[in-house]
């Protein structure tokens, strides 16, 4: 009975990021018609199965609560800074939700993990190959001259997390396929040494006011202190629909915006899939 309705959850959840994927990659959003049902239904039965059918009790639902509460929080705080979109926070915290737990295994996480890996390998390959046609072998060099200290630091990191899987596979006795996390985790660091010029020649759009829309990702570092004044918005770089008003009303013909930004919707789903994968058959 568990297993029947476990797997009936899971079926809800990859249809969910299955059409999530699909509205992300076709508009840029994932809908809250996607969402919501997700969320509401991921509660009702936690409450059901904490409190009725299962007798779980009070811990397992607080616990399960307390850890939607961080995930929401700490989504919250991506989306505040342009770093993720509103629909995929709503869509981790729906997923665990409904699913919190695989075999013991808290599944978000490994969700949280393995999206963000292929994103990471996929997305940074793609935009770092666009960077480097780009610009020229004069502005690289410039570029590297500028940034010793932060390659410095970079190489540091990567050279802790080597050591990190060395004592994880040596010591624990993790799989030796983990040496493979190294390889997304140094294109990840390579991407972060050059994401100035990403924004710069990849990400960064004038829009006209009156094109400008909630969901819009502001470029606050090429706007005067002047117009961030103006705009009320502190460090958050998602405009808001109390926003647009204050916006139409600049006397300025366009804004900088961030356009083109990873849709991170399909990559949820293939994390999802390889979480679900690794949890039944690997785990």
């Amino acid at each position: 009975m568990i297993e029947i309705i476990l797997f009936i959850k899971l079926f809800i959840i990859l249809i969910a990021t299955s059409i999530g994927a699909w509205t992300d990659y076709k508009t840029g959003y994932i809908y809250n018609w996607i969402t919501f049902p997700l969320i509401i239904l991921g509660l009702l039965l936690l409450i059901l199965e904490s409190f009725v059918l299962f007798n779980l009790g009070w811990f397992y639902f607080l616990k399960v609560f307390i850890i939607g509460l961080l995930i929401y929080g700490i989504g919250y705080l991506f989306y505040y800074f342009g770093k993720l979109g509103g629909g995929d926070v709503k869509l981790f915290l729906g997923i665990h939700l409904l699913v919190p737990y695989v075999n013991g295994q808290l599944l978000i996480l490994w969700v949280l993990i393995l999206s963000s890996l292929l994103s990471v390998l996929i997305v940074s390959i793609k935009y770092l190959f666009i960077l480097f046609r780009k610009i020229t072998f004069t502005e690289f060099k410039k570029i590297i001259k500028t940034r010793t200290s932060k390659m410095i630091i970079y190489l540091l990191m990567f050279i802790f997390f080597v050591f990190l899987l060395y004592s994880a596979i040596y010591n624990v006795g993790f799989s030796k396929y983990y040496y493979l996390l190294l390889i997304p985790i140094f294109i990840g660091l390579l991407t972060v040494l050059f994401e100035e010029e990403i924004k710069k020649y990849i990400y960064l759009k004038r829009k006209v006011l009156r094109k400008i829309e909630e969901g819009d990702v502001l470029a606050i570092e090429f706007l005067s202190k002047e117009l961030l004044n103006k705009l009320n918005m502190g460090n958050r770089q998602v405009i808001e629909e109390k926003d647009l008003l204050i916006i139409k009303n600049l006397d300025v013909k366009s804004l900088p915006i961030y356009d083109n930004l990873p849709r991170f919707g399909p990559y949820i789903l293939l994390g999802f899939i390889f979480s679900f994968l690794y949890l039944f058959f690997l785990f």
